[in-house]
């Protein structure tokens, strides 16, 4: 997806042209993806609306030198889940599928390449085993939190802590994960 890359570097240049394009050339994978985890069409072009609101006013937070999509998929998917919190966690009826929101950044976008599949399955490999190398108190907060969509404030009660000690520990663990992949 070298144009989505190009069209994003134009973007934090603050380009509208590029803006324009984003919206229209790649709305359907942006919709695709807040589809897969809304599970309700109207819901999700709502949230990639967001999405686009917020890439456009946190556009110097991209790093050119990275690929787009993860970056754009991430803001996507926090759109959705900020939409799925407030209307009480719930998925619509007709939903086509039933996927956790804590997988969102590892769905498939119709746009990418084979190649650009086995790196993100690569990297929810690694990801794994890098969360299986966390001190325990931090691995319980991290799995709790992605792989059982509980919220920080239901870890915090579930486990009897602070809700300053459950971020800390989402937070510390999230940061050794992310300097263990960057480094790799």
């Amino acid at each position: 997806m070298e144009h989505l890359d190009e069209v994003m570097r134009a973007i934090r240049q603050g380009s509208e042209e590029a803006l324009r394009e984003l919206m229209t050339s790649f709305r359907y994978p942006l919709e695709s993806l807040a589809v897969q985890i809304l599970g309700d069409r109207a819901a999700a072009q709502d949230a990639v609306q967001e999405a686009i609101l917020s890439i456009w006013s946190h556009r110097d937070q991209y790093d050119p030198s990275r690929r787009a999509w993860p970056w754009i998929a991430s803001i996507v998917r926090n759109a959705c889940h900020g939409r799925w919190r407030r209307h009480g966690g719930r998925r619509s009826a007709n939903s086509p599928c039933e996927v956790p929101i804590e997988y969102a950044g590892y769905l498939h976008c119709p746009e990418l390449a084979p190649d650009a599949l086995v790196e993100r399955k690569e990297l929810v490999r690694t990801v794994k085993e890098h969360i299986a190398e966390l001190p325990p108190t931090w691995r319980e907060v991290v799995q709790l939190f992605f792989f059982e969509s509980k919220t920080e404030e239901q870890i915090a009660e579930l486990l009897g802590l602070p809700l300053g000690t459950v971020k800390s520990r989402k937070h510390r663990a999230l940061l050794r994960i992310r300097g263990r992949i960057d480094t790799a």
